[in-house]
């Protein structure tokens, strides 16, 4: 999903899978350039998010 980002943050809501239901994520930012100055891509660690 794209992201727009505002003074460098950006929300992104999703749908929960249900109650009682752990989901593994992980966030992607691909190579890109801000003002000139390149980015490079980075994957974060894959983390849970648990609906209780």
């Amino acid at each position: 999903m794209y992201i727009p980002l505002t003074n460098g943050k950006g929300t992104a809501s999703f749908k929960a899978a249900g109650s009682g239901t752990t989901r593994n994520w992980r966030i992607t930012v691909p190579a890109m350039t801000y003002n000139g100055l390149p980015i490079v891509a980075t994957v974060s660690k894959v983390f849970p998010l648990a609906v209780r």
